[in-house]
């Protein structure tokens, strides 16, 4: 008798006995699982957010001079780049750029603009700056 069953019927039995028992475990075991929907959220205690500064005019003007600052960087590495100038050469003009942002001395923005620096020399095959150079980039700033 089993020799007269196609594997078709065999294999429609055992996947409608496959959805049957997974139908079953999900209902018994995962049924009773919270899913998340708006009011939920609701129903859990919010942690206490931090309460920020408000904007300074001071902050304002330092974060409207890194903008500016950003953009004359990767412009005049991408001028060096397609006026091939050398490395020294771009390094002086990245010294002029900086003197004249001296409020953005401080540690979080020398990092950002590092960063950015990095990434524009990347960007046009120029070798990125290591440290050392990085610290002399700052020197002319005093």
């Amino acid at each position: 008798m089993l020799k007269m069953i196609s594997w078709a019927s065999y294999a429609q039995a055992l996947s409608g006995g496959l959805i049957l028992y997974y139908g079953w475990w999900f209902w018994r075991y995962a049924g009773g699982l919270k899913r998340p929907s708006p009011r939920s959220d609701q129903s859990f205690p919010q942690p206490p957010s931090p309460e920020l500064a408000p904007p300074t005019p001071e902050l304002d003007a330092r974060l409207q001079s890194l903008v500016m600052l950003t953009s004359e960087i990767t412009h005049g590495v991408q001028q060096a780049s397609l006026a091939e100038q050398s490395p020294q050469a771009l390094f002086a003009y990245l010294q002029q750029v900086l003197q004249r942002y001296p409020e953005l001395k401080s540690e979080p923005f020398q990092r950002f603009i590092y960063g950015v620096i990095n990434e524009a020399y990347q960007r046009t095959g120029f070798i990125p700056l290591n440290a050392t150079e990085q610290a002399n980039l700052w020197e002319a700033i005093g």
